[in-house]
């Protein structure tokens, strides 16, 4: 009779293993899909992968440069605890992760050792260990060492789970803040001559009002239309008077011109001068402790 019950348990857990085998098959089909269409968006934009200097932006007059969508970095989790209780409270506070500026994802997630097969799978899909509570085998280790694979081996969830927010806040490339350091209103325009590229042409000066901030010639600047941002660029030249200047302190009347020809400045324009800086973006979690 014990001989037919283990039978039946060795059964169920075969059962069991096929079942979950399957389901990760099925999870990295679907990964390799969504891989190759990211992979192939990368190649139509140019971009092969993420570096600090490769961050698509989006214009906006008061907002952060971020990157689009298609380029979301993500983080994939392959994790193992001791019993059921900490799985679940891990995959709980998993869970609770919802923030657009990085993927978070748990490919595969069991009770027991670190197994070969763990880390084979974290190499296939470019994930990370997480084991709690769980021990690792040194020919585990080694398999993880010679695959480049990362295991990370916590016995407090909470430091599991902050972890695992460092890790996306490093997966997410820098951005890009525009500061609105000074503000001009277009009053009139002037047509002059002037001389570029060796050939006298006729031109448009906007004759502005410095209403806010300063003006600087070697910020960049943006023309603004009924709210709406219509050309960024660098100035060709910016006037006191008939002297050119670096800067135009606010009350200041001033000519500028940007250095696209091409670009129409009306009246009623607002010119928006601006500082690019830098800066890395961090993940929102509420984390539930």
């Amino acid at each position: 009779m014990r001989r037919v019950i283990n039978y039946r348990k060795l059964q169920e857990q075969k059962q069991k293993q096929d079942s979950e085998w399957e389901e990760i098959k099925e999870k990295r089909k679907e990964h390799d899909r969504q891989h190759q269409q990211r992979l192939k968006l990368r190649q139509d934009a140019g971009l092969v992968r993420y570096t600090k200097h490769i961050v698509k932006k989006i214009e906006l007059i008061e907002a952060s440069y971020q990157p689009v969508e298609d380029f979301t970095p993500e983080v994939l989790l392959i994790v193992k605890a001791d019993v059921d209780g900490s799985l679940e409270a891990i995959t709980s506070c998993l869970e609770t992760y919802d923030c657009d500026l990085c993927t978070l994802e748990t490919v595969s997630s069991g009770v027991g050792v670190v197994t070969e097969n763990d880390v084979e799978l974290a190499r296939d899909f470019n994930g990370v260990v997480f084991a709690f509570n769980t021990k690792i085998s040194p020919q585990v280790l080694k398999l993880a060492d010679d695959l480049n694979v990362t295991i990370k081996q916590h016995n407090i969830i909470y430091k599991l789970i902050e972890d695992v927010k460092g890790l996306l806040n490093k997966r997410i490339p820098p951005a890009v803040n525009h500061k609105v350091v000074g503000e001009a209103v277009v009053q009139k325009l002037f047509l002059v001559t002037e001389k570029i590229d060796g050939r006298n042409m006729k031109v448009f000066v906007a004759g502005c009002k410095c209403i806010q901030g300063t003006l600087n010639r070697h910020s960049l600047f943006k023309l603004v239309r009924d709210g709406e941002v219509i050309h960024c660029d660098t100035v060709r030249t910016l006037k006191h008077f008939k002297a050119e200047v670096d800067d135009i302190l606010e009350g200041m009347e001033c000519g500028l011109a940007l250095s696209n020809l091409s670009v129409e400045v009306k009246e009623g324009d607002t010119l928006l001068c601006y500082e690019e800086e830098e800066y890395q973006p961090e993940v929102i979690w509420d984390l539930p402790f």
